[in-house]
């Protein structure tokens, strides 16, 4: 899309990627509510994990958001911008280490999950939901039909979490 001059389409798909790390970090807050009595230092060490990993996501986000400026190059710079957003896009140096970070997010909620079906405070098949969710997008990271099909998984898997919370929420329980 950016070197095909249409910048913006690509700038709206990240942007609207980036407005979802503080429901990422809510995630993590809302799982960790259900296990921390039971499993109080690896509740912990999740959240932590997820802290961090959503910090990571922000970061790749605001880098992807940066590229786009490829998209208002001066056609005489085009192929020297070219070469250096394939640089750019290859997976070394800190996009590398910002990447693998944000990877902690989804591990984060892969764990807080599992949790949940060793303390059985949700149904095995909605938890595995969430998993196979984060694992999507682990492992098919920007490639978007896979993660419209994590973010499925995860839809169907958070269904009985919210379900709880309101239901926690009403009886002012939380």
């Amino acid at each position: 899309m950016l070197v095909a001059g249409h910048g913006h389409s690509f700038i709206m798909a990240h942007f609207t990627a980036f407005l979802t790390v503080p429901l990422f970090l809510i995630s993590i807050f809302v799982l960790s509510r259900f296990l921390y009595a039971e499993k109080p230092l690896f509740t912990i060490g999740c959240v932590i994990t997820g802290i961090i990993g959503c910090m990571a996501l922000a970061a790749v986000f605001g880098a992807w958001l940066s590229f786009s400026g490829i998209a208002t190059v001066n056609e005489n710079n085009y192929e020297g911008a070219r070469a250096g957003f394939i640089e750019l896009l290859k997976m070394k140096g800190m996009l590398k280490i910002i990447t693998m970070g944000s990877y902690l997010s989804f591990i984060s909620i892969m764990m807080l999950a599992t949790g949940l079906i060793w303390t059985k405070k949700f149904n095995t098949w909605n938890m595995l939901s969430i998993i196979i969710g984060c694992m999507l997008f682990v492992l098919f990271m920007d490639l978007d039909n896979w993660m419209f099909v994590g973010s499925l998984f995860l839809l169907i898997g958070f269904i009985p979490v919210n379900k709880r919370l309101r239901l926690k929420f009403s009886h002012n329980h939380l």
